[in-house]
């Protein structure tokens, strides 16, 4: 059984979507992802291409795909239960794919955040969040490993919680964030990229559009002082990097998304 990275024991997660999703055969599927899923698939199969390798997923397998990935996906008459969330404190890592000898549990709970999570009724994130955690922890047991730890993560980590408590409201600087982990800059990139997949320069940026996305949907405040509030000093700038980031103009983004207008 290969290593998982939900063996760290204090992830923090917030579910953000539960579905129950049918595809047919040969359905050929590609994506870029900014939040992580966990599927199990309960008829079918699918085979998936993440960077050089190939993944082999059939009925009953339990499938991890980590966030800011991109990955090739073929599919044949397949039904999963997928929860998507995003992870905090950990770093990504590779695709994995879970076999288990007593898997009903692990499927009764699936499906169990899945009832849950449509029925919406009161309370039901916290109770969805509550199971989910126990099915990550009988993960944990089934996979027989709760004991692995990642060490450049936890080297570079206070760098990485600086960031997400300051990159709304300050220009984050490369030096700054080696210093605090006793780096090099060089080093400091090198190890930062080795975790995140992505640059320094770059992570930070996806965290201010993402949030800037989410101001779009829910304010009405001006395009400018949301570039401000995510942390963009130039706002002609920010509206470039929305658009290559989602293929829409800010404003675009917001008459299609936004629902207080």
């Amino acid at each position: 059984m290969s290593k998982m990275f939900f063996s760290e024991n204090d992830l923090t997660f917030e579910i953000i979507g539960v579905y129950k999703i049918s595809r047919g055969k040969n359905v050929h599927q590609s994506y870029q992802r900014e939040y992580s899923s966990l599927s199990i698939r309960l008829m079918g199969k699918s085979d998936f291409v993440f960077g050089d390798k190939t993944y082999a997923v059939s009925g009953n397998d339990v499938l991890y795909l980590p966030y800011i990935s991109q990955y090739k996906q073929t599919t044949e008459n397949e039904t999963i239960i997928a929860i998507h969330f995003i992870t905090y404190n950990s770093p990504p890592t590779d695709m994995e794919v879970y076999r288990f000898d007593n898997i009903n549990e692990i499927q009764k709970l699936f499906s169990e955040i899945f009832d849950i999570w449509t029925s919406k009724k009161q309370g039901y994130k916290y109770l969805c969040t509550s199971l989910f955690y126990k099915l990550i922890y009988l993960l944990n047991l089934a996979s027989g490993d709760v004991s692995a730890t990642n060490s450049i993560f936890t080297r570079i980590r206070p760098a990485c919680d600086y960031i997400h408590q300051n990159y709304k409201k300050e220009n984050i600087t490369i030096s700054a964030l080696a210093e605090k982990v006793h780096m090099s800059e060089a080093a400091f990139r090198k190890n930062f990229k080795k975790v995140y997949l992505v640059s320094p320069n770059k992570y930070i940026r996806l965290l201010r559009l993402e949030n800037a996305s989410e101001l779009l949907q829910s304010t009405t405040s001006s395009i400018s002082e949301i570039a401000t509030l995510s942390g963009f000093e130039d706002s002609k700038y920010f509206s470039k990097q929305f658009h290559k980031r989602y293929g829409l103009s800010p404003m675009e983004y917001r008459n299609k998304y936004n629902k207080t207008t």
